[in-house]
């Protein structure tokens, strides 16, 4: 069994706050080229989430990682994984002993053309609006999961939930879901998964800042 830690928040929890002395090397250069107000808040906030889920396993701040060549975070020094996401104002971090991918969405009307873009042969139709949007984060956690960032290769396998397979094959990967608020939260792992919703409060980072002027 693959236990995940899903860290979540607003980016408007920390508005605000001077979170420089926990954002990572990393994060002040990705910072350093973004241009609009929001983009900054949506990127310190996947930071506290990141932060969030280090520091309650003990790892000093500001976090030690590099970004893959497909811009995923990648620890240094330390045998945890993680996997961030966002959507419209929420942000999360996935993290786990073993690999993780997590895709976050907000629920809203989407066109059922998108299905058809992700959808793989046999594999049981959505219901609804909501089941769109949930197999559409399941299958982008899979991508992370395995590394294949090209939206296509969504067809290439499909959602029996909670397996992932390709066909009649044996499963490749497992996901978990949940609605959270009007958000659509998945996690994907290469065994059964079970997980956990941990809000990331503006007392939360307030703690961490103080931990880490400390050090």
């Amino acid at each position: 069994m693959t236990k995940i830690s899903i860290y979540y928040t607003s980016i408007y929890d920390c508005d605000g706050l001077i979170l420089e002395p926990i954002l990572s090397e990393q994060r002040h250069k990705r910072n350093a080229q973004l241009t609009h107000e929001k983009q900054i808040m949506h990127s310190n906030a996947a930071e506290v989430c990141l932060c969030a889920a280090l520091f309650d396993r003990g790892v000093k701040l500001p976090p030690d990682y590099k970004y893959n060549a497909l811009g995923l975070p990648v620890l240094n020094g330390n045998e945890y994984f993680v996997s961030l996401s966002h959507s419209d104002e929420y942000c999360a971090c996935a993290v786990s002993d073993e690999p993780v991918g997590l895709d976050v969405e907000r629920s809203r009307i989407v066109h059922w053309k998108l299905y058809d873009r992700i959808r793989m042969m046999d594999e049981p139709t959505p219901k609804d609006n909501e089941e769109v949007i949930e197999l559409w984060t399941q299958k982008e956690a899979v991508l992370k999961l395995t590394g294949c960032a090209i939206t296509g290769s969504m067809r290439s396998f499909g959602v029996f939930y909670p397996e992932v397979r390709m066909g009649d094959e044996a499963p490749f990967a497992y996901v978990s879901s949940q609605k959270n608020d009007s958000y659509w939260i998945s996690v994907a792992a290469y065994h059964p998964i079970e997980h956990e919703l941990i809000k990331v409060t503006r007392e939360k980072a307030l703690e961490m800042l103080t931990a880490t002027k400390k050090q």
